[in-house]
């Protein structure tokens, strides 16, 4: 029997999220917990990236932030990396998501030191350090929806993460 996508018979079935989520191939819960691996090895990554190549993230910290870049540099990359790990676990995995959105609040000072301080390089440097402003936005959504996701079903509705009926 042929997919229907649309009402239009076709012979090659849509698979996305929704449709695997609708079908039974996958369920909500696996992908919620898959959405939490990518942004937990996202964060890992980003973490060891922090000792990697701390220049890097030196340069964009602030320098009216006491007590120095590196410092900066260091605690947020341990904070990425404890995220990243505790996004992995499933009973750790609704506070790491949390504690998640709480950084990228956090280091959102540094996208905007950033983009003001690269004001005068080449456009391509530019554009990345733009497209930093509004990402931090795309990762503010992801964290909360990690979070919701894993709520606790007794919990209270402090931040809207129990369904309506």
């Amino acid at each position: 029997m042929p997919a229907v996508h649309r009402g239009i018979p076709s012979a090659k079935p849509t698979m996305t999220v929704k449709w695997m989520c609708q079908h039974g191939c996958v369920t909500k819960q696996q992908h919620a917990a898959t959405s939490a691996r990518i942004l937990g090895a996202f964060l890992i990554t980003a973490g060891v990236m922090h000792f990697a190549n701390p220049t890097f993230f030196d340069n964009i910290v602030p320098p009216w932030l006491p007590p120095s870049e590196r410092f900066w540099t260091n605690i947020s990359g341990i904070a990425e990396l404890a995220i990243g790990f505790g996004l992995l676990k499933t009973t750790t995995r609704r506070h790491a998501a949390l504690a998640a959105f709480g950084l990228f609040i956090a280091v959102y000072p540094a996208n905007l030191y950033m983009a003001w301080d690269w004001r005068d390089h080449a456009m391509s440097d530019q554009l990345v350090a733009y497209f930093r402003l509004p990402l931090q936005f795309v990762l503010f959504w992801w964290a909360l929806s990690i979070a919701r996701a894993n709520a606790l079903p007794v919990a209270g509705d402090v931040l809207g993460f129990q369904k309506r009926e």
